[in-house]
Formats: structure tokens, sequence, C-alpha cells
């Protein structure tokens, strides 16, 4: 059937790429190999909600736990070493030039808060990576096997019904943006808003847990577009809105965490505190209009028209 899938097909790339995922990163935990297990973990994930949406499956509900439950471990050690290289790239790329501070000066002050900030993360960068390593030694092997039992048992088709493990992207698109309309109504208790100025003041009052559950869910709903057959244009668009609503909150959250960590070392009023606070309000902004684009009244609750950034 043209441009369709199987709903095992959703996981079976996924799942081979992450037994290679696994397999660099724990030789060589450098930041590219983390990087792609991190990712990969992420999208494992992602087709795995997908997959719960999905009508006419056979009964994988034991399976699905146990392939959580290992990949959980391994995304978090991921994750730990992973958000210190972004941490401490943000670092680098934010730090005021030598040559354009003088010393003495507030920009030389945060400089040198800067590169002590970054050596203490980079110091904790070798431990994590030990752990992570240690980590895929334990638990790869068993991640692999559970998710090889996953595919046997979804793959099952009982005669005359292999219709019903096949699905268009249209189909999957839909379901998609209706499960990201679910979790919105969850934390936000609603789900359409009458305009974007009643979405912006809504979401103004959310508090930090609440946020990072949409960034969430925006880039697991991604992961799960960018599983979608390649030409269907529509599905590319789902993933770029999706992208660009987590990319938004990504960036705010990679904030807060560097103002927390400067906060823990140097203290509240610190000049690179500051700076770091400053940043991480003026991406709050941007992650807050993001969203209010997405909540105005539309299909699902999203939104409809083009970002006006985003041809």
């Amino acid at each position: 059937m043209a441009n369709t899938i199987q709903a095992i097909d959703l996981l079976k790339d996924q799942a081979q790429a992450l037994d290679s995922a696994m397999l660099v990163a724990q030789t060589a935990a450098d930041k590219a190999p983390v990087h792609k297990l991190r990712t990969t973990t992420r999208r494992v994930e992602a087709q795995l909600v997908l997959l719960e949406q999905l009508p006419g499956l056979p009964e994988h509900t034991r399976e699905a736990a146990e392939v959580h439950r290992l990949l959980r471990r391994v995304r978090r050690a991921a994750a730990n070493v992973r958000d210190l290289d972004v941490q401490a790239d943000t670092i680098v790329a934010d730090m005021p030039d030598s040559a354009a501070v003088h010393d003495g000066t507030r920009g030389d002050q945060i400089r040198k808060e800067a590169r002590r900030l970054l050596k203490k993360l980079l110091k904790r960068r070798k431990q994590e990576a030990a752990d992570l390593e240690g980590t895929l030694r334990a638990e790869s092997e068993s991640l692999s096997l559970a998710l090889r039992a996953m595919l046997q048992v979804i793959s099952v088709e009982e005669p005359g019904e292999r219709k019903r493990n096949v699905f268009t992207p249209a189909d999957l698109s839909e379901r998609i943006q209706a499960w990201f309309a679910a979790q919105s109504a969850r934390v936000l208790h609603m789900d359409k808003h009458p305009n974007r100025s009643h979405a912006l003041q809504r979401l103004q009052h959310l508090d930090e847990p609440t946020l990072h559950d949409l960034r969430k869910a925006a880039k697991q709903c991604r992961y799960m577009a960018e599983s979608l057959p390649e030409g269907s244009s529509f599905a590319r668009k789902l993933a770029d809105r999706f992208e660009y609503l987590q990319e938004a909150g990504g960036l705010w959250h990679d904030w807060v965490m560097l103002e927390m960590l400067s906060a823990r070392v140097h203290g509240r009023k610190a000049p690179l505190t500051e700076r770091y606070r400053n940043h991480r309000d003026a991406a709050l902004a941007e992650y807050h209009l993001q969203l209010a684009l997405e909540f105005t009244t539309g299909k699902h609750g999203l939104r409809t028209a083009k970002h006006p950034h985003r041809e």
C-alpha cells in the first residue's frame, strides 16, 4: 500500500538505531555519541507512545512496560552527560571575549565566573560519562532483548487482518495531534483559547513543572511525526512545528539550569547569575509566545497559521 506504514516499522528502525548508539557510547562517551544515544532513546520512547494510540495491535502491555523500565535508565544516564555538554557549550558561546573586556570590569568578572563554572561542569561530566558507560554495560543487552520481544509480539497478525496494522500518514498525524492536545489539556485544564492574548495570559501563570511537561510533550510529538513515511509534506510540517516549539522550550530550560548552577556556585547576586537570569527571562517570553501560537483556537487547540518567523 503506497505511502503507508506498518505499526512494527514505527519501532523497528529506532530499535536498530538504539542498538548501534548504545554500542558506540559504551566504548566512547564523547559528545557526538552521547547526543546520538540520548536522541535515539527519546525517539524510541516516542514510538512507544504512538503505538499506544493505535487500534488493533496485539496485546503488548507487559513487553512495553519492560522496555520503558530499561529505556528510562539508559535515557537518564545519557541525559545527565548530554545536559552537561549543552551547558558547557552554552557557557563558552556566551562567555565575553577576553579581548573585549578589561581587567577589573564587570565583563571581566563574568568571564572569570564563567570559566570557573565551566571547569566544575567538565569535572562533573567525567564522572557522569563513567556512570553512563557502567549503565550501558549493565543494561544495553537486556534493553535490546526487551525491544526484540516487543517487536515479535506486535508483529503477530491474524489471518486476513493485515490492514489493521497498516496506517496512513494522515491517520497517524491526527493521532499525534490528538495526543498532544490531550497532554496539553491535562496540564492547562483547558484545550482551546478564544484568542492569542487570552492564551498568552493563561500561559504566563504556568509553573516550571507544567512548562517542562509541555516542552517534553512537544519533543515526543516531533519524534513521532518524524517517524512517518518520507514524502508526506503535512507530516514534515507537523514535525517542524513541534520542533520549533520544542526548541523554544529547550532554550528556556537550558538557561534555567545555568542560572541555577551559577547561583549555587557564585550566589544569586553574582554578575554571571544575573546574566543567565536575563537570558532565562528572555527565553521564557519567547517560549510563552510560541505556546500561545500553538494554543490559539484551532483544530485540536493547536496553531493552524504559519509561524511568522518560519516560512
